[in-house]
């Protein structure tokens, strides 16, 4: 009995470290149809839940700043031609420069700018230099950035206060519905407005000593429905507006206080499919942030020690057998009846930990990866039966 207790123990450690590390994978896994459901059914609840959360109070905290009808056309040059090949557009550096010196005088609480800083051609770069500039002299600040191998404006300031925003697309992934907050935006907005930051210990991430993951699956907060195509009009409360707008009247018009400003494409260039719907990618970023300050990537312990146990007592059943449940009274006339070994024979294991991946879910609100396991308890089994039957 004492190996059986071992072998449960350390089996169910594995486990628990195993699933976490598939969990902080970029993979697609099961548990993300799951979630995908649960977003679905509960869609139109969330704006309504947020806006009731005393904590977060998002409505008054959030202002939106839209610059895809605020285009510059700047031409491209292929190999150095003198003669361009082409030109591209970007959103207008004079607006986004007047806009910071705007910004750059009132006490806003944050700045999420999800705009490419490229270097420009020779002759486009003023208002660039200028933006550099005034970016250098302001805090609480990010920049978006790409991990594509662009020419930036200055590599040295995107080093400091730039963070990616890519999204690894998965063949058998899609929506947007796993993201790794790793070297992020919204992980640099959270870790500078809350003064937490993410450490590593081998393989283990922790959030102020608390484990978490480095993975998410996104609650989507704010749709692009919720803020433009529902009666709550962002416009006419002055939380949003076109950059053009802002660059000219600045604070006279609009209040910035003590709010984080998302400046990107909201409406046009930069929309993106996910398990909610059509989005901008500010937007996404966003709520990447919001499920963080929810603290979405925090391991809840008691789920934890609920898998350990879990884990332990059919680690323990596997050695077993029947003959451990047929010792336990309550258990006699249940485990050794023809219909429960029957159901445990055809449901399988499968079955089993997807009911247990759905469960999680609901419970706790943690996307549970029931793989690893299903694969050792699948296995195990019948490598402990051949060698047992070998040795006798």
């Amino acid at each position: 009995m004492k190996k059986t207790l071992l072998f449960a123990l350390f089996s169910s450690l594995g486990l628990l470290v195993a699933s976490y590390l598939l969990q902080n994978a970029d993979v697609p896994f099961s548990g993300d149809e799951t979630h995908a459901l649960k977003h679905a059914l509960q869609l139109q609840n969330y704006s309504q839940e947020l806006s009731d959360c005393e904590d977060c109070q998002w409505k008054d905290s959030i202002f939106l700043i839209n610059g895809c009808y605020d285009i510059d056309t700047v031409p491209h040059y292929y190999n150095d031609e003198l003669i361009p090949d082409g030109y591209y557009a970007i959103t207008s550096r004079k607006d986004i420069y007047r806009t910071l010196c705007a910004l750059k005088e009132t006490n806003y609480k944050y700045i999420l700018l999800d705009v490419a800083l490229t270097q420009l051609p020779d002759g486009y770069n003023d208002y660039t230099d200028s933006i550099i500039a005034i970016l250098s002299q302001m805090d609480h600040i990010v920049i978006a950035k790409s991990k594509n191998d662009y020419q930036w404006a200055d590599k040295m300031l995107m080093d400091t206060i730039g963070r990616y925003v890519d999204y690894k697309i998965n063949p058998e992934e899609s929506g947007f519905a796993k993201f790794n907050i790793m070297e992020s935006t919204a992980l640099k907005m959270y870790e500078d407005l809350s003064g937490r930051k993410i450490n590593q210990w081998w393989c283990l991430y922790t959030d102020h000593y608390a484990l978490c993951r480095t993975t998410i699956i996104p609650s989507y907060f704010l749709t692009q429905d919720s803020l433009f195509c529902n009666s709550r009009d962002w416009g006419e409360q002055k939380l949003f507006a076109d950059l053009s707008e802002v660059a000219q009247y600045g604070s006279s018009v609009y209040d910035f206080d003590n709010k984080i400003i998302v400046i990107g494409d909201f409406l046009e260039n930069d929309i993106h499919q996910t398990i909610a719907g059509d989005m901008s990618g500010a937007l996404i970023l966003l709520n990447i942030y919001l499920n963080l300050v929810h603290r979405y990537h925090i391991v809840h312990w008691w789920a934890v020690i609920g898998l350990f146990l879990f884990y332990f007592l059919f680690s323990i059943a596997i050695v077993e057998g029947s003959q451990l449940w047929a010792k336990i009274p309550f258990w006699r006339k249940f485990w050794t009846s023809e219909i429960v070994q029957m159901l445990f024979e055809f449901i399988g294991w499968v079955i089993i930990f997807h009911c247990l991946a759905v469960l999680i879910y609901l419970v706790c609100n943690q996307v549970y990866n029931p793989f690893i396991a299903i694969l050792w308890f699948t296995i195990v089994p019948k490598v402990y039966v051949t060698l047992t039957v070998k040795n006798k």
